[in-house]
């Protein structure tokens, strides 16, 4: 029947991260600064076998907007040499959902995205040394290819009520990061001090995420929510780097929902992240560090609804 399918487009940005530090940081010749940006475009179509189980299925395709920068321990009159590598790139891969009721007031769902192949074609190598050695550094374009990983997410919600406003959960997340075993730039139109290549271990391993949330309806427009996340780390110890300092991580989350009208409602949230204190020294750079994260996130969303 053409009134169980459902049809629907997200538009959303899984991964990505953003470093900056001072030019004069002892680690500047691993990293000065990283920037990865992904959007990626999701078109689905679901199906409604039963009133309480569905499956949906959909495309994905994913974009991609890379720029690492770091010191070259090169001098002159001017200064210390630098380099900075950045391109644009896409792929594609496919979604899985399956949605079920198995009993009164409980819900069960799975999802699983496949990993997605970002190329990287054409990306603009610049690097800025001292006049004597610029002949040895002739490479202006590179390939990259990065390796996103696939998710698995299984959850169970179970309704305090018919009206399924007031519900507790459960997640677990598994993300296949050991896609991600290597950044190697290809230098297509040169070499750089005499290399083709620039390529850097990563070896990240899978890692799972667990959550646990609640929500519960005030009134007719008010809905108020909170959740906690614990986030495993997918980076070993020995090719952490500055770009990704990671580490195990907490999460505690506190958000609400408004009714202004009929088509129209607002989301606000609230997240304080707090990754544990991580000590590490990355091999292939011989570089020891010990990182700390903190953050605090704020968030609004506007939903129109037609």
């Amino acid at each position: 029947k053409l009134a169980n399918f459902s049809i629907g487009v997200g538009v959303y940005t899984p991964f990505g991260s953003g470093i900056e530090y001072p030019s004069d940081w002892v680690g500047r010749y691993v990293t000065q600064a990283v920037e990865l940006k992904t959007i990626f475009y999701q078109p689905t179509i679901s199906y409604r076998f039963m009133d309480k189980f569905g499956v949906g299925v959909g495309f994905v395709y994913g974009t991609g907007d890379f720029s690492i920068k770091k010191a070259i321990p090169l001098y002159d009159g001017a200064g210390e040499g630098s380099t900075t590598l950045a391109g644009k790139g896409s792929g594609i891969g496919f979604n899985l959902g399956v949605y079920a009721e198995p009993i009164k007031n409980l819900s069960v769902g799975l999802t699983y995205r496949t990993g997605t192949k970002v190329n990287i074609t054409d990306g603009d190598a610049t690097f800025d040394v001292p006049a004597a050695v610029a002949p040895n550094f002739t490479a202006t374009k590179f390939d990259l290819e990065v390796g996103l990983p696939s998710t698995l997410a299984v959850g169970v919600a179970y309704f305090l009520k018919d009206d399924k406003r007031d519900f507790v959960s459960i997640q677990v997340d598994q993300t296949g990061w050991k896609s991600y075993d290597e950044l190697r730039f290809v230098f297509t139109d040169g070499a750089a001090n005499g290399d083709t290549e620039l390529a850097s271990a990563r070896d990240y391993h899978g890692a799972f995420i667990f959550r646990l949330g609640a929500q519960k309806g005030i009134n007719d427009k008010l809905t108020v929510r909170a959740g906690a996340y614990i986030d495993q780390s997918a980076v070993p110890d020995e090719t952490v780097t500055p770009e990704t300092p990671d580490s195990q991580k907490s999460g505690f989350s506190v958000g609400a929902s408004y009714q202004i009208a009929k088509m129209f409602s607002v989301d606000a949230s609230f997240l304080y992240l707090d990754g544990k204190e991580r000590t590490t020294t990355n091999v292939e750079a011989n570089f020891d560090q010990t990182y700390k994260t903190r953050a605090l996130i704020p968030g609004i969303g506007l939903n129109l609804t037609f």
